[in-house]
């Protein structure tokens, strides 16, 4: 089912959007979230909360890219970094770490964190918070399988905005072309024969 929400026809959002309900189906969490970045600051921000929780999703849209990229550089070239009591687990072994200490802080006590990762590296994270161990449900292995749909369904939604970008504006300038001048124009003239 994983595969058919994220491969479905509709927009990225909504396919997101359905990946934390199977995931929220699976795990039970307090949180997932989705974080897609691009050179310097996250770009999307995406998250789901159990109820009776506030969202961060204000905090975290905008956040530099390098306070993401420490958890990038513990899973230590893994695709899943699990976190649990505070401690990150990789394959160097138990350790402690600056950023572990603040979820730690805010209440969450076991955490998984996926990378995205396509053609370009690694594209963004999708992580959960809080989730239950329950029996017959391997959570590290369920996030590990499902990241790499997560990252090409990513690589397409990215490739599609740069050609909806190349397909109204000049590449050299950023302005809009011929195309894109006639579109705005007749949006513009529709909307004032609407009011």
């Amino acid at each position: 089912s994983v595969a058919q929400t994220l491969c479905g026809a509709g927009s990225f959002e909504s396919a997101i959007q359905g990946l934390f309900r199977v995931l929220g189906q699976s795990l039970h969490p307090s949180r997932i979230g989705f974080i897609e970045w691009d050179d310097e600051t996250s770009g999307d921000y995406l998250e789901w909360h159990a109820e009776g929780l506030r969202s961060r999703t204000d905090e975290r849209k905008n956040v530099v890219k390098r306070a993401y990229k420490s958890w990038v550089d513990l899973c230590d070239g893994a695709s899943v970094l699990e976190m649990s009591d505070g401690f990150v687990y990789t394959s160097r072994g138990e350790r402690r770490f600056q950023a572990v200490e603040k979820l730690w802080r805010e209440g969450v006590g076991r955490a998984l964190v996926a990378t995205l990762r396509g053609g370009d590296g690694i594209l963004g994270l999708l992580y959960v918070e809080n989730y239950h161990v329950t029996e017959g449900v391997d959570a590290p292995l369920l996030l590990e399988t499902i990241a790499p749909f997560v990252g090409a369904r990513l690589e397409c939604q990215r490739a599609m905005r740069e050609l909806e970008f190349m397909g109204h504006s000049d590449v050299l300038t950023g302005l809009l072309n011929r195309r894109g001048i006639r579109q705005a124009a007749e949006e513009t003239l529709s909307e004032k024969t609407t009011t």
